[in-house]
């Protein structure tokens, strides 16, 4: 990542000299007359841009093929054909090209194409050419062959049409042949259409994100699919992505979804039951389920389901269904155990809809400056029982939002102390969830105490859009004092 970032300041800094350069040639020594500058870009640009593709001058031939490996379903070439990918069938495409364009964008072809330490390209005579000319053979798969002709133009005019069915193509193609200005404009356009309600450009574009190491696109692909996960889920095309995306989402506590059964149900389960995965996967993919954070009824029926019959599973159920059993024994007692074994991920909750205590038209000015009550769970072990009193204050400043939570006398199961986080998802009309934010670790031990935190809406993804906002609240765990 370094090195890149090294490459193209350095290519930045090239193109800056290049200009201050031009600029000096340009103003000749004409002494102190007034004048002014003549500027013919466009028709520069535009006389460039006929060459692309074009034999005339052409010092280059490109050979592109389409990867064996990665032959077109029926499916896959009738979404290209509708996405302008009308080369869908073929398996290799020739292009006209001129080195001097591609090694002025391009420090992959300067390189072949220019250094001397790089064996030069093979020489074919062609029937349109009196001389000859090199020829470069280029291999690529099915995203990258169908964007090769689009990509080829941006470095002959410095821009290209990018859509949802080309992106993906372009960023790899300009990552592989280090075009970084294409690399960043194409990074930038699929970050900003990443976002939520673009749940499933997120689904498809996070593998590719994080494999190219591009970390604001890759934040901005997975936190749009963790806070809509059941819409993510339903997707055919998350069934299709890799085990390391399942187990990023198994791994995060922001993962937005009814209940951890959901979780198993509706996330994990689908996918391990494409192709050989579940025997591959279920036996590292099982433990990443919180079971603990599951309620008795749906232990039970776990207890009694297939998973609990197939060979590969059903030891480790029992042993997780197990431990979930001896939290729930155990974790009331916690405080008088005065051990906190029960402090690791498996023991906390996610972002469970079922935990929801409020929700709050943005609009609606009735409910500022006002408390109201409202109730939970007594404690972190899951329960369909509400019997813990809290009041929850609400102050608005533009978007600045300020919360305010005030414990009562039933908020501490057995007189022990809780910690609680806060979780304020913003919904849209559609039901999508384009933002969240989340305050953890506020310490109660007792009655009256207060927390309050700040969240402004007016930032990040989704900030127009915000129409109502839902209020969770997690509690984590009791407050133990360290062993003596």
């Amino acid at each position: 990542m370094q090195q890149r970032q090294q490459q193209q300041q350095q290519q930045q800094q090239q193109q800056q000299q290049q200009q201050q350069q031009l600029k000096l040639q340009a103003k000749p020594d004409i002494g102190t007359d007034s004048g002014e500058e003549l500027s013919d870009t466009e028709g520069f640009v535009s006389d460039i841009c006929q060459y692309c593709n074009s034999s005339e001058l052409s010092d280059l031939l490109l050979i592109v093929r389409r990867s064996e490996e990665d032959d077109l379903s029926s499916e896959e070439a009738e979404d290209c054909n509708e996405n302008g990918g009308q080369f869908a069938q073929l398996r290799q495409r020739e292009f006209h090209a001129h080195k001097f364009v591609l090694a002025k964008s391009s420090e992959f072809f300067r390189t072949i194409l220019y250094s001397a330490n790089w064996p030069a390209p093979s020489v074919s005579a062609s029937s349109n050419f009196a001389a000859e000319r090199s020829l470069c053979e280029l291999v690529e798969d099915d995203a990258c062959f169908q964007c090769f002709e689009h990509f080829l133009r941006f470095l002959y005019a410095g821009r290209v049409f990018i859509n949802r069915a080309t992106a993906i193509g372009l960023l790899r193609l300009a990552d592989k042949y280090q075009v970084w200005s294409l690399r960043q404009q194409t990074e930038q356009f699929m970050t900003e259409n990443a976002q939520p309600p673009n749940i499933r450009n997120a689904v498809l574009w996070y593998p590719w994100a994080k494999h190219l190491q591009l970390d604001k696109l890759a934040a901005t692909c997975f936190n749009t699919v963790c806070w809509n996960a059941k819409q993510a889920v339903e997707l055919d095309e998350f069934l299709e992505v890799g085990p390391d995306f399942v187990r990023d989402l198994l791994h995060t506590g922001k993962l937005v979804i009814e209940d951890e059964y959901a979780v198993l149900r509706q996330l994990l389960l689908p996918w391990l039951g494409v192709g050989d995965r579940f025997q591959r996967y279920v036996v590292e993919m099982l433990p990443m389920i919180r079971f603990p954070m599951m309620s008795a009824k749906q232990l039970w029926e776990l207890e009694s389901s297939s998973l609990s019959q197939t060979e590969e599973s059903n030891k480790l159920l029992g042993d997780l269904i197990a431990k979930a059993y001896r939290y729930r024994a155990l974790c009331p007692w916690q405080h008088e155990l005065k051990q906190a074994e029960f402090s690791s991920k498996f023991y906390r909750p996610r972002s469970y809809m079922c935990l929801a205590v409020d929700n709050i038209k943005v609009g609606n000015t009735m409910r500022f400056g006002l408390q109201v009550e409202i109730r939970t769970q007594s404690g972190p072990v899951p329960s369909p029982i509400r019997d813990a009193d809290w009041k929850m204050g609400y102050q608005k400043s533009c978007d600045n939002w300020t919360f305010k939570l005030v414990s009562q006398e039933s908020s501490f199961p057995a007189g022990t102390g809780v910690t609680v986080d806060l979780v304020a998802l913003c919904e849209n009309d559609s039901g999508d969830i384009v933002n969240y934010f989340r305050e953890k670790n506020f310490q109660f031990c007792r009655s009256s105490q207060f927390h309050q935190c700040q969240f402004d809406i007016g930032k990040g993804p989704g900030r127009r859009d915000a129409k109502t906002l839902h209020i969770l609240l997690r509690i984590t765990s009791p407050k133990v004092p360290p062993a003596t």
